[in-house]
């Protein structure tokens, strides 16, 4: 009796080894497929939401910087007007108006680290400076060109 089932039962296991793999298959591929298509698209989608926040940053700092440079030309646009200056500037002496710098650099004591007094000539007159970190030359130069 036994020889006659032996090959039934490979059969059988046969059958079921054809229906089981492809569910199997299946089961293993569609959510690895799903799982694939998900990831890209929140992949796509991250890297679109940082890209936004990257803008909106560079906006605002570049719009922060802009008010700030209104802030820096409207605060000392009126200096120039002033008798102290006028007087300083007319003796043309690098020294006097180091002096005077000096004394400026004193009086803003919040964020001002340099002062350069450049003549509309070009040549570099005087300056002072705050933090001995800052190479003078470079910064003119820097802000020259």
């Amino acid at each position: 009796m036994t020889p006659p089932e032996q090959p039934r039962d490979r059969v059988r296991v046969s059958f079921e080894l054809k229906v089981l793999l492809p569910v199997l298959a299946a089961l293993v591929i569609l959510p690895a497929v799903t799982l694939w298509i998900v990831n890209g698209y929140i992949s796509r989608q991250m890297q679109a939401e940082a890209r936004r926040a990257l803008d909106t940053a560079e906006a605002v700092f570049l719009n922060s910087l802009d008010i700030r440079t209104r802030n820096l030309v409207s605060r000392f646009r009126g200096l120039v007007n002033e008798p102290r200056f006028k007087s300083t500037v007319s003796t043309g002496d690098p020294k006097t108006l180091n002096v005077y710098l000096r004394d400026l650099l004193e009086e803003f004591k919040d964020d001002t680290e340099l002062i350069l007094f450049t003549p509309a000539a070009g040549a570099w007159l005087a300056s002072a400076q705050r933090d001995l970190g800052i190479r003078l030359d470079e910064f003119q130069s820097a802000v020259a060109a």
